[in-house]
């Protein structure tokens, strides 16, 4: 799995995992409430729900569920 996030990519929680990071840019965001936010992350005070792990070769199905408007949470594809 590849990550994409951003705040500390050194962090030991990554290296624990043996995680690659990928960095992540949005316009307009505000770094300070990025950082925050990747801290209460780390910390488990907040949870990203994860709707449904795809397998990269069901990336078709993965467009699918994300355009049908019925999805509440992260949909991840794994690249394995």
């Amino acid at each position: 799995m590849v990550p994409t996030t951003w705040g500390n990519y050194d962090s030991p929680l990554i290296q624990r995992k043996n995680l690659t990071v990928k960095s992540l840019s949005m316009i307009g965001s505000d770094p300070t409430i990025l950082k925050k936010i990747s801290s209460l992350l780390d910390e488990n005070s907040i949870k990203v729900h994860i709707e449904h792990i795809f397998p990269l070769s069901k990336a078709a199905k993965a467009q699918e569920k994300s355009e049908s408007n019925r999805v509440r949470g992260k949909i991840i594809l794994q690249i394995t």
